[in-house]
Formats: C-alpha cells, structure tokens, sequence
C-alpha cells in the first residue's frame, strides 16, 4: 500500500466521486426516486384526461337535451338565477362546506415536485464522503504502521 498523501487523496476523491454518481443515480434530480414519482403523476394526469373526456361527453350531451326540450332548458334556467316574467326570486344564505379533497374532473391537478435532492446537495454529500475516507484512510495508514509515519516525518523535517 502507497503511504504518498496523493494515494489517500486519489482514494479520497474516488470515493466522493463514487459517491456522487450512485446517489445522483439515485436520489438525484433525475434519478430512480423521481422518475417513480413522476410517473405516479404522469397516471393521475392520464385518469385526469379520461375523466375529462367522460365528462365533455355528458355535457354534449346535456347540450342536445336542452336544444331539444323547452321545459328542461327553463328548468335549468332557473336554477342558474334566471327568472319568468311574475316571479320572485328568495335568497337563503348560510354556510357552504367545500371539501378540497374531493377533486372532479377538469380540476387543475397542483403542481409537486418530485422527491429528491437537489445537485448542490449532492456534491456536498460527496465531498463530506471525500474528506470523511481521507481521514480514515490516513488514521488507518498511521495505525499501522507508526514506525513508518513516525520515520517519514523525520525525514520530511530533516530536508529542511
């Protein structure tokens, strides 16, 4: 084994660099993590689009129904605030309870963003492994064999 400090940090920076790739594999921007969960949308958005056509067919056709029937389009008339001549119009007030969690079709699905770390994260994750397998590679070298680290200090202080 090499005791040059270039050895340690050449093993140091392979290991941060290992490190990095893996992790950006798979936590990254574009990795495993956030693929599963954009795909999970990609779903929810295509069941989005099915209901959405389901729907565009039933109000079609309720749009036939009412060109054709005079009493249901005055029904309907009605129930959006329009009034016949002689009538009155009574307005109850009170509380409305909106359940948010029930979505329908053609609700604007929100917008999340897929789990994973961001790059920056990465490359200090990675360079904390470097410097972290530096350590333990030199405390490692050092432990064994101190005559050896002992003597290389010895001769690095006598050349000066």
């Amino acid at each position: 084994m090499n005791n040059l400090p270039i050895g340690r940090i050449g093993r140091s920076l392979y290991a941060g660099f290992a490190f990095y790739c893996l992790f950006s594999i798979l936590f990254g921007p574009s990795g495993l993590v956030s693929y599963r969960s954009l795909e999970g949308q990609n779903e929810a958005m295509l069941r989005n689009i099915v209901s959405l056509a389901a729907r565009n067919e039933a109000l079609r056709a309720e749009l036939e129904s009412l060109k054709s029937d005079p009493d249901r389009a005055a029904r309907e008339a009605r129930s959006l605030g329009y009034l016949g001549p002689g009538e009155m119009e009574l307005v109850i007030s009170g509380k409305l309870k909106e359940n948010i969690e029930n979505r329908k079709a053609g609700d604007i699905l929100p917008l999340s963003r897929p789990d994973s770390l961001s790059d920056s994260a990465l490359k200090e994750l990675s360079l904390l492994v470097a410097v972290l397998v530096f350590a333990a590679v030199s405390v490692f070298e050092a432990a064994a064999n101190p005559r050896r680290h002992r003597r290389e200090r010895f001769h690095t202080a006598s050349r000066t």
